[in-house]
């Protein structure tokens, strides 16, 4: 096989200090600090995954709740991986998925740094790179989050790593696999393809060769959501299928947010997106003249920013949809750098040149290490490590009491009632033996189908009138008729207000029993939990009791 235009620089060898001959390993410890400064923040979502492997597991069916054939899970890898977890004992399978997406977080610095060598850069431009990836708060605090983020981003990279080498071996493992991570993901591997094969001059049997591993395993992911689920995508999607003009003002806000200055100063969260958009533009014009196939990297990064602009993002902390792409990120930021220099060194004496690259490459270090506000949840904050440890000091305010607290209002509840919620991540793993209707139509494809773009947040369905029995939410309870309701305010899309929890709902079926005030640990936030019971139902002590 011979390339011609597209063929990538060649790579530097690898000589120098033994922490610029192993850049990945040398950047493992400012990762570690990076995910100690973060790992305390947990969100609740990848617990959802965890009940559907449990069921996959014990059942032998990817439902939510048994029987119930709607795909409320996003990535069937992770899936498979959390079956895996779920044979563990099941209070700490937590700790168990944050400490796998660490370990896939740190596996990443490996193809990041040969991404680097791939572009032509020396061993210092090689470590700056993958200390870049180390030390950005949003890939350690994705990493941790229970979620596919860091496996993910380890896919992604390693498919960049082989599509910008020469010999590109393993393309079709990393492909294949990337598409089972994600659901964007057939659009990035898709998109990855065509600009391939436009830069490359590759032989065309080959080229068949390696793709048909993406081609076959996206035939698999659809062909059984339509099977067994009935839609191609995943029904998270439906319940978060906002409307355009939202998505891109919240996609636009997400991108901002992504960044480590956000929640510090508009100034240097501005500058920030600046010098990023600035060393992008210098690296794609360098490598369009020199070395198209590297233009892979920044098509990368505009899939994905396409895809949060369209989505409108997510609503936990660390950016986890902006993690995949932090790698490429930081490549195109050490070799526009270094482009800068060298364009300066051509029109000036030697010492000066060399002088301001440093300070350039110190500026976006330091930018890129900004101090993660929005991320910053240190380990230690810990009492403990089972689920309930984590979800106690999770980082989402009245939200994460109102997990705990949820789980022990129910505690005395028999097995086999049926309960609405909106929270059903951590809820619903710890009441497994319970139906759990989800009010936010995630796992539910009744309140998803049925809800217009105008109850959708990209947290899902937010009814503010689920009392009624003409509104989405309600009509779909009074079809499933719930044992009991656990309701929190339910913010209106469209209004900055919250709907109101009244005496009855539904017609009279439902009588409300009990409001708890729910405390965010350090006093400063609140949320109201209140709980209907059927009218004429039993009185479960535990629904009453402080």
């Amino acid at each position: 096989m011979q390339y011609d235009t597209g063929t990538p620089p060649a790579a530097v060898p690898t000589a120098g200090r033994p922490w610029t001959r192993r850049p990945a390993l040398a950047a493992l410890p400012v990762y570690a600090l990076a995910v100690t400064l973060t790992f305390a923040n947990t969100p609740d979502d990848g617990f959802i995954t965890l009940r559907i492997a449990d069921n996959l597991i014990h059942h032998g069916r990817p439902d939510f709740n048994f029987g119930d054939a709607v795909e409320g899970y996003s990535s069937p890898l992770h899936l498979l991986l959390s079956a895996v977890v779920a044979l563990l004992p099941a209070a700490y399978t937590g700790l168990a998925l944050k400490l796998i997406g660490v370990v896939f977080g740190a596996l990443t610095l490996w193809p990041a740094a040969r991404i680097a060598r791939n572009c032509g850069l020396g061993p210092r431009g090689v470590l700056l790179s993958t200390l870049m990836v180390a030390v950005s708060w949003n890939f350690a605090a994705s990493s941790s989050n229970l979620l596919e983020s860091s496996l993910t981003a380890f896919l992604l990279t390693g498919l960049l790593a082989s599509l910008t080498a020469a010999p590109y071996r393993h393309a079709a493992v990393w492909s294949g696999l990337l598409v089972l991570a994600r659901p964007e993901s057939v659009l990035v591997v898709g998109v990855l393809t065509c600009g391939w094969l436009f830069w490359s001059r590759a032989d065309g049997s080959r080229t068949v060769r390696w793709f048909v591993a993406p081609v076959a395993a996206a035939a698999v992911v659809f062909g059984h959501r339509l099977i067994y689920f009935g839609e191609l995508m995943p029904n998270t999607y439906h319940a978060k299928d906002v409307s355009l003009s939202e998505s891109l003002i919240w996609g636009l806000g997400y991108v901002i947010d992504s960044h480590p200055w956000a929640g510090t100063s508009n100034v240097l969260v501005l500058l920030t997106l600046t010098v990023q958009f600035v060393l992008f533009i210098v690296a794609a014009n360098a490598w369009r003249r020199t070395s198209p196939l590297l233009l892979l990297l920044p098509l990368a990064i505009l899939v994905q920013v396409a895809f949060i602009l369209r989505s409108g993002g997510d609503w936990m902390f660390g950016a986890r949809h902006w993690a995949p792409v932090v790698p490429a990120m930081a490549v195109i930021s050490v070799v526009a750098v270094r482009a800068c220099t060298h364009a300066l060194a051509a029109r000036s004496r030697a010492s000066r040149p060399a002088a301001v690259g440093s300070v350039l490459m110190g500026l976006v270090l330091l930018l890129q290490a900004g101090p993660g506000l929005h991320t910053y949840h240190p380990a230690w904050l810990l009492d403990g490590v089972d689920n309930r440890d984590l979800i106690a000091v999770g980082g989402y305010g009245p939200y994460s009491q109102s997990w705990i607290t949820s789980t022990e209002m129910t505690s005395c509840l028999p097995t086999g009632t049926v309960i609405a919620f909106s929270e059903i991540g951590y809820f619903g793993y710890t009441n497994r033996e319970l139906r759990v209707i989800d009010t936010r139509g995630l796992t539910d494809n009744q309140i998803a189908g049925n809800a217009g773009p105008s109850l959708k947040l990209r947290t899902g369905v937010h009814d503010p009138h689920w009392f009624d029995t003409d509104s989405v939410v309600g009509a779909a309870l009074i079809d499933r008729d719930p044992d009991i309701l656990l309701v929190l305010p339910t913010a209106d899309p469209h209004a900055d207000e919250l709907g109101p929890q009244p005496p009855t709902a539904l017609g009279g079926r439902y009588t409300r029993i009990r409001s708890r005030e729910v405390l965010d640990p350090d006093g400063t936030g609140s949320l109201t939990l209140t709980v209907y019971a059927r009218t004429g139902s039993p009185d479960y002590p535990c629904l009453r009791t402080e």
